[in-house]
């Protein structure tokens, strides 16, 4: 739309030229040159393209200048908060760079080039922070005064107040850490393309965002990290920043990006513990993130998970769309942090809830649990943002394609968590059977009539908390027993009246 603006602004002003022209010049000749007959037609025809060219370059230069291929707006925007997503088109088996990649700057650069870099940027981070401290210390002071104001109001790298020496120990961890995965990564990929790239930027989200929990870092000081380290890969600041306060839009696009946020979600877990294991993660991930996707994966068996939160278009209505996204994320941090415990992968975001299987039954349950323990300590320590889940799980073989489960699994699945009630995990008898042994305990909440499934199908209660269960089934065992409303009565035949008798003639 820019180019086409820019032909049409450009013709314009070159027709305007060689009309204006024209009107001006009264004579058979102009600085010398005829025009008039053909020699005119070609002066005139010279003066629109000469005019053209200008006119043309300036508008590019306004409209095109220094302006990077960004997402589309309806890209990027989030699902309404209790609305249910419309169905999206499937993924192709890799997005096109122009619709999803951040503007690259520069050749390619190779992991080693990127390692170095990022090296440097801590080594320098640490430099400026020993130089502070000893600018603060009394004898400094004493030495050689106080600092200037100028010094202690200098921006960081991508713009904002300084950071506070916390926030910058963890910014130099974050690029240490950066630094040594690519160093692993230098042994299978020598160059780094604006697709890999962006594939990195991911990871590094996934990877901060663990960080910001276990270090208690506010969204603020982890969008700056995460913009800093951006920038430390060859990105400018600007496009930095921008990835760093909306790359959860970029999440909601195709399974493929969250697998790469998530690859970092697990290797900063693993790092705090083992930071060997945790240096492998980025080398696999990149693996899996170049590799086209095939149209059709084998099928195997997995569990299925869907998360749905309870009362969300009431919340909306009733507290506002902030306080409701507020609830949204308190959502997707809780239910997230369960899957990387538990190595469940997230499918996608439905709107209301999350979809995510697991390759094994054992592993869907334990997250399911955690789920519900997370969101009762979250209403508790944040009761003005209420949260209450269903969750319902299904073993089987769905069909896998572009990173997305279909079939009889998936649907079963959502109809299971429809049965379910607030703070309750419902099964079917699959997945209570592939778990038998282990120390789950199974309620029977009898059978369920579910659309498009022949026969009711028995639903068991995952009891993760004995108070929980035993409130849930007080009250479903007084709606049981709730006498059903008397139906109204039948109105009575309205009685025509009476016709007058007429005498006989």
């Amino acid at each position: 739309m820019r180019l086409l603006a820019v032909l049409i602004v450009g013709a314009i002003g070159g027709m305007g030229s060689a009309f204006g022209l024209s009107q001006f010049i009264t004579g058979p000749t102009f600085m010398g040159i005829s025009v008039v007959g053909h020699a005119g037609d070609n002066f005139y025809f010279g003066v629109f393209v000469l005019s053209f060219l200008v006119v043309a370059g300036f508008t590019s230069s306004i409209l095109l200048g220094g302006k990077g291929i960004a997402v589309p707006e309806h890209q990027k925007e989030m699902p309404a908060f209790g609305a249910k997503p419309k169905p999206a088109k499937k993924p192709i088996a890799r997005p096109a760079p122009s619709e999803v990649e951040m503007p690259q700057e520069g050749p390619e650069p190779t992991p080693d080039d990127l390692a170095r870099k990022l090296r440097e940027a801590a080594a320098e981070i640490l430099q400026d922070h020993a130089a502070k401290e000893a600018q603060e210390s009394p004898m400094a002071e004493a030495e050689a005064g106080a600092a200037p104001a100028e010094a202690a109001a200098a921006p960081a790298e991508t713009g904002g107040a300084p950071l506070n020496p916390h926030v910058e120990k963890q910014k130099t961890y974050i690029l240490r850490f950066l630094g040594r995965t690519l160093e692993q990564v230098s042994t299978t990929h020598k160059k780094l393309d604006s697709y890999t790239k962006f594939g990195l930027n991911l990871f590094l989200a996934g990877a901060c965002e663990i960080l910001s929990q276990k270090r208690d870092l506010d969204t603020m000081a982890k969008t700056r990290i995460l913009g800093d380290a951006v920038q430390a890969l060859g990105f400018k600041p600007d496009h930095a920043l921008g990835f760093a306060g909306n790359y959860e839009s970029y999440l909601l696009q195709d399974a493929r990006y969250m697998q790469m946020f998530q690859a970092g979600r697990n290797a900063m877990n693993t790092y705090f513990s083992d930071e060997g294991e945790g240096l492998k993660h980025l080398t696999a991930a990149i693996g899996d993130w170049s590799k086209p996707k095939p149209k059709e994966e084998q099928s195997q068996v997995i569990t299925v998970m869907f998360t749905d939160m309870v009362g969300s278009t009431a919340l909306t209505q009733e507290r506002g769309q902030q306080v409701a996204q507020q609830v949204v994320r308190a959502h997707n941090r809780i239910v997230r942090q369960a899957l990387t415990r538990f190595n469940g992968r997230e499918i996608k975001h439905t709107g209301d809830g999350i979809m995510a299987s697991f390759a094994q039954a054992s592993g869907a349950v334990e997250a399911s649990i955690q789920i519900q323990k997370d969101t009762t300590a979250h209403c508790r320590d944040y009761p003005d943002l209420p949260l209450q889940l269903k969750i319902g799980l299904n073993t089987g073989e769905p069909i896998a394609e572009d990173g997305d489960l279909f079939g009889s699994t998936v649907q079963l699945s959502a109809r299971i968590t429809d049965k379910a009630k607030a703070n309750e995990i419902f099964v079917p008898d699959s997945v209570r059977m592939v778990c038998a042994g282990k120390n789950y305990k199974f309620v029977n909440r009898g059978g369920y009539a579910m659309k498009g499934f022949d026969g009711d199908i028995t639903l068991y209660e995952v009891v993760w908390d004995e108070d929980v269960s035993a409130r849930q089934k007080a009250e479903r065992t007084a709606a049981a027993h709730r006498p059903a409303a008397a139906p109204a009565p039948a109105p009575r035949p309205a009685v025509a009246a009476a016709r007058p008798a007429v005498a006989p003639r």
